[in-house]
């Protein structure tokens, strides 16, 4: 005699398929009900956003009040707002948005429409935050194609000048530039990748901080 589990008949089978399409349908039903409460649109704020085609988005308290900050870093070509734009708006204990610090490059370009893409800060752009000087603030390390920008945060606000020394600067595309503690000295170094010459020779520089002032690595 032969003992063990019974083998299921048809109309068994059919029941156990039947119970496990309606747990599924149970299930996604109910992941919807949940999920349409989790975001709402908040238009007021928004609003106080400018319209960017942004390269890169950072988030990082600035201003140093404890809230994280937002970061738009990007151009636009649509309409009366045209330009390049690196700007940075603080956000309140309540959640509501404002501006902190606008056009933080404008005194740097001449914006003409014609060359809005990748040129300077849009496209191949990025941002990257650190504590470079060691002070105890985030710092704002950003590239674009044809240009480099290293800014000190000042406490309540980043500074205009550009601290990255000129003989480093490189006009480079499909580029990625990033900080970390190459020689594991307790301090942010720079290190780029990306293509030179029209394109047609590929770059990468290494920058060691000393003294929170950078170097090139030999």
């Amino acid at each position: 005699m032969v003992y063990g589990l019974k083998p299921l008949n048809r109309s068994m089978t059919i029941i156990k398929n039947l119970f496990l399409k309606i747990f599924f349908l149970i299930s996604i039903f109910c992941q919807n009900i949940i999920g349409q409460d989790l975001f709402q649109l908040n238009i007021e704020h928004s609003s106080v956003l400018q319209n960017i085609i942004t390269s890169d988005i950072g988030i990082a308290d600035l201003n140093n009040d404890g809230t994280n900050d937002i970061i738009l870093y990007g151009y636009n070509k649509i309409g009366n707002q045209e330009g390049l734009f690196l700007n940075i708006y603080s956000i309140s204990t309540s959640g509501s948005i404002d501006t902190l610090q606008m056009g933080l490059l404008d005194n740097y370009f001449t914006y003409i429409p014609e060359n809005h893409s990748s040129r300077y800060i849009g496209g191949d752009g990025k941002l990257a935050l650190g504590d470079y000087d060691l002070d105890g603030k985030i710092d704002l390390l950003a590239h674009g194609a044809e240009f480099m920008f290293l800014t000190k945060n000042l406490g309540d606000n980043l500074s205009s000048n550009n601290y990255l020394p000129i003989e480093f600067i490189e006009n480079i595309g499909e580029s990625s530039l990033q900080w970390g503690d190459v020689d594991l000295d307790g301090d942010l170094d720079i290190f780029w990748m990306g293509l030179k010459n029209n394109r047609s020779t590929i770059t990468n520089k290494l920058l060691l901080n000393q003294q929170h002032t950078y170097h090139q690595a030999l």
